[in-house]
C-alpha cells in the first residue's frame, strides 16, 4: 500500500490525519484520526493542548477478532483486511489491473486510485461516512445507473465503541433546497429546517459562523437527475497572503513589492503549509528542538525535497509577539546579506505563527564561548573572522541596506555560525526600522537582553 500527501483544501481545522488500527475489547478496526490544536484559557495565559478525534472507521460493525493487515490484493487490487495470511474482510469491491495506490489525503479522504485508467477512483472513504461530516463529504444519495449510493451519518454506540448507535442524520431534499434530519431508531428526532441558500443558514440554525471570525462555512446542495446531496466547505475570510501583506506593511517603509522578489535585495517569501512543517519537524518532537529564543522554541526540520531548515515557533507565553513577528517579516522581504541569517519563509495557521530559516550547522556563538570544551575550537583566526562578519552585517544594516535597521538585541546567542564558522546575525524581532533619511528616534520601551 502506498500513501502520499494530498492537497490541503481546508487548512483551518484539519492539522494532521493518521490512519491506524484501533483496539476495541481485543478486536481491531481501522480508523482515521484527526489531531486538532485546542486552546484552553488558564487564568491570563493560554496553554496549548492536543486532542485527537476519530472521524472515520472502515469496519465499525465488523471488528477483526485477531490482529490484521490492511493491504491491496496482488491480483484483484481490492483493498482488504487479512489475518494470518487469509482474507477476512473486503473494503472495496471494484477490480483493477496494476498500478493501484491507497492515499490518505490532507482532507481526511482515504482513496483507492487506479492510475492506469486516468487516475480513476475505485473507492474512497468519503463515500462511506461514519459519525463525522468533514468538508467535502456528502449527505444525500446518488441514483445514477450503476452508482447508487446513500450518504448518511450514524452515531457511535459510545465514545469508545464505533458500533452503530441509535441516531442517524440524513439530507432530505425539497423543491426549494432541503434540510438535515436526525432520526432516533427510525423516528424523526430533529430537523434543521430548510436551507436558506442566500444567507447560508438553516431555518432552525440562524448562524453557523462563530469564533474565530476569520473563517466561515460555505453551504451547498446539489440536485440533478443523478444525485441530490448537501455538502460544505470552510473558507478563511482573509487569505494567508492577504493577512501576510497586512502584517508586513510598515508606517516607516511602504513598498508595493513587499513580499516579492524585486531582483535586487530581498527574496520571494515562501509560505509553507502547517502540515509540511509538522512533517518536517516530526510534529515538533523534543529530539528536533535546537533551543529557545525570546520568540519561542526553535526546531530542526527536513523538508520533503531534503532541505534542512530551522523553524522558530511563536510561543503563547513569549514576551515577543505580533510586532516582533511583523519585524522579522519586513526584514525577510527587504534584506539579504551573507552575514545575515536567511529566512526562507513562514507559516501562518490560525493561532500558529512560525518563521522558517536556513539551518546553520554550528549553532550559536554562545555555545562556544561559554563551553570550556568548545572554547578551544575558536582560535584567533576564527575569532577575527567572526568579529569581521558581525561588523559587516551591522554595517550593511546601518548604512547600505534599503532601510536603516538597528538590531537592539545583538548578543552571542543571536550570532549563528555556518559550517565554515562564518557569522550570521539572527533574531530581528526587537529591531527598529528607520526611514532612509532618519538618523535618530526615541525608544518608548526597553529592548534587548
Amino acid at each position: 500500500m502506498a500513501t502520499k500527501e494530498g492537497v490541503s483544501t481546508n487548512p483551518i481545522f484539519f492539522h494532521i490525519f493518521t490512519l491506524f488500527f484501533m483496539r476495541i475489547m481485543c478486536k481491531s478496526s481501522v480508523a482515521t484520526e484527526l489531531l486538532k490544536q485546542v486552546w484552553k484559557k488558564r487564568t491570563k495565559d493560554k496553554k496549548e493542548k492536543k486532542r485527537k478525534k476519530r472521524v472515520w472507521v472502515a469496519n465499525p460493525n465488523n471488528p477483526l477478532n485477531d490482529s490484521g493487515v490492511l493491504t491491496i490484493d496482488s491480483s484483484t487490487r481490492i483493498l482488504k483486511f487479512t489475518s494470518r495470511g487469509r482474507t477476512v474482510l473486503n473494503i472495496s469491491d471494484q477490480v483493477a489491473a496494476n498500478n493501484v495506490t491507497a492515499t490518505l489525503q490532507d482532507s481526511g479522504n482515504f482513496v483507492l486510485t487506479d492510475h492506469e485508467n486516468g487516475d480513476r477512483i475505485l473507492w474512497e472513504s468519503f463515500d462511506h461516512p461514519t459519525d463525522t461530516l468533514l468538508p467535502g463529504m456528502k449527505l444525500g444519495f446518488s441514483i445514477a445507473t450503476g452508482q447508487k449510493k446513500n450518504w448518511s451519518l450514524t452515531s457511535w454506540l459510545s465514545d469508545y465503541f464505533p458500533t452503530s448507535g441509535a441516531f442517524t442524520m440524513n439530507w432530505e431534499p425539497s423543491k426549494e433546497s432541503g434540510q438535515l434530519v436526525i432520526y432516533r431508531r427510525g423516528e424523526r428526532y430533529w430537523t434543521s429546517g430548510l436551507m436558506r441558500n442566500q444567507t447560508q443558514t438553516f431555518e432552525s440554525i440562524p448562524t453557523l459562523s462563530g469564533p474565530p471570525i476569520r473563517y466561515r462555512y460555505i453551504l451547498n446542495y446539489i440536485s440533478n437527475n443523478d444525485e441530490k446531496y448537501f455538502t460544505f466547505s470552510v473558507e478563511e475570510k482573509r487569505r494567508e497572503k492577504e493577512f501576510l501583506q497586512e502584517l508586513i506593511s510598515s508606517d516607516n517603509f511602504n513598498n508595493a513589492n513587499d513580499g516579492e522578489d524585486d531582483g535586487t535585495e530581498g527574496h520571494a517569501l515562501k509560505i509553507l503549509s502547517f502540515a509540511s512543517v509538522v512533517e518536517a519537524t516530526n510534529n515538533f518532537s523534543i529530539e528536533n528542538k535546537l533551543g529557545q529564543s525570546g520568540f519561542g522554541p526553535v526546531y530542526k526540520g527536513i523538508l520533503q525535497e531534503g532541505r534542512v531548515i530551522a523553524v522558530k515557533r511563536l510561543s503563547t507565553t513569549s514576551c515577543q509577539g505580533l510586532v516582533e513577528f511583523k519585524n522579522e517579516l519586513i526584514l525577510i522581504s527587504k534584506l539579504q546579506h551573507t552575514n545575515l541569517v536567511r529566512v526562507l519563509g513562514c507559516c501562518i495557521h490560525g493561532e500558529e505563527k512560525m518563521l522558517i530559516y536556513e539551518y546553520l550547522l554550528n549553532n550559536s556563538l554562545d555555545t562556544y564561548i561559554f563551553d570550556p570544551a568548545k572554547r578551544g575550537l575558536l582560535d584567533w583566526t576564527k575569532r577575527l573572522n567572526i568579529i569581521e562578519g558581525v561588523a559587516q552585517g551591522l554595517l550593511y544594516l546601518h548604512k547600505y541596506s534599503r532601510m536603516r535597521v538597528i538590531h537592539r538585541d545583538l548578543k552571542a546567542s543571536n550570532v549563528l555560525l555556518d559550517e565554515n564558522m562564518n557569522a550570521k546575525i539572527s533574531d530581528f524581532g526587537m529591531a527598529r526600522i528607520f526611514k532612509i533619511n532618519e538618523t535618530e528616534a526615541n525608544t518608548k520601551k526597553p529592548a534587548g537582553t
